[in-house]
């Protein structure tokens, strides 16, 4: 049976958009060619890295860092979205670094300071800055303590709450969390960004066949001219569905290793 999901951006207040985006693609799908099996909705039970190593895998989103070093095998790149957020570029996206409101703009001022960050193989939480501190030649570690809370989300709950100093958000996650919770956004504040990289691909499972691929591609293309998924669309800031190609992810990665495999903070804490 076929798996679809749209999980990297899936937060509470955000799955209803998914669920309306998933039933006008389906029905594109299903008119494009009607022998490929659609599920007939978003698959939120099974985790994410077993839909991703699943050959049932129709669609779903990644993180661009895991796809090239963990699933590159198991996935292929169907399309990028186009993201309207402030931070966004085509099909690329920068992440924000974040402090508590009236707390210094300056990034060297957080030298010895706490980082909260999602996890370790994030590219918008953790990588992106890794390779700033190096191209911009901050000593490393150079944080005393970064703490992993496993989300976004929480990581900016985190430096809104004392419990950090500054994290760092993708542009796109930032934009979502801010616009639905005002408060949150009114006690933060943007004092730099990373650069700017590929943002997450839509993908399916390398069992999926070269025409399928080509009939998921002229879905998208044709939702995003779909009245019935125009409200979805707009709440979740994309405009449209673009094929990147798999050198730019590949570039990503690269640009990680010449930044060298040196942690960020002195200390590292898992919650």
């Amino acid at each position: 049976m076929a798996i679809a999901s749209l999980g990297m951006y899936d937060q509470p207040f955000l799955q209803s958009a998914n669920d309306v985006l998933w039933q006008a693609l389906r029905h594109s799908i299903t008119s494009i060619d009607a022998q490929i099996d659609v599920p007939e909705d978003l698959n939120r039970a099974m985790s994410l890295a077993d839909q991703w190593r699943s050959p049932d895998l129709l669609l779903s989103q990644t993180c661009g860092y895991p796809y090239i070093t963990r699933y590159r095998d198991h996935l292929q790149i169907v399309a990028t979205p186009v993201y309207k957020h402030t931070g966004c570029s085509q099909t690329s996206y920068s992440s924000f670094l974040i402090a508590a409101r009236g707390a210094s703009a300056v990034l060297a001022d957080y030298r010895g300071k706490r980082l909260a960050a999602n996890a370790p193989d994030s590219l918008s939480g953790y990588i992106s800055l890794q390779i700033k501190l190096h191209d911009e030649g901050m000593p490393r570690p150079f944080f005393d303590q970064c703490i992993f809370c496993s989300a976004h989300a929480r990581a900016l709950d985190m430096v809104a709450g004392g419990q950090a100093d500054i994290c760092c958000i993708d542009a796109v996650t930032y934009s979502l969390l801010t616009s639905d919770q005002p408060a949150l956004a009114g006690s933060l504040q943007i004092i730099d960004h990373t650069s700017s990289f590929p943002a997450l691909p839509l993908v399916t499972s390398k069992h999926t066949s070269a025409s399928t691929v080509q009939s998921l591609r002229k879905a998208l293309d044709h939702v995003v001219h779909s009245s019935d998924a125009a409200t979805a669309l707009n709440r979740l800031g994309i405009s449209e569905f673009r094929q990147v190609p798999h050198d730019e992810y590949q570039q990503m990665l690269d640009s990680y290793l010449q930044s060298g495999d040196v942690p960020v903070a002195e200390h590292i804490v898992t919650l």
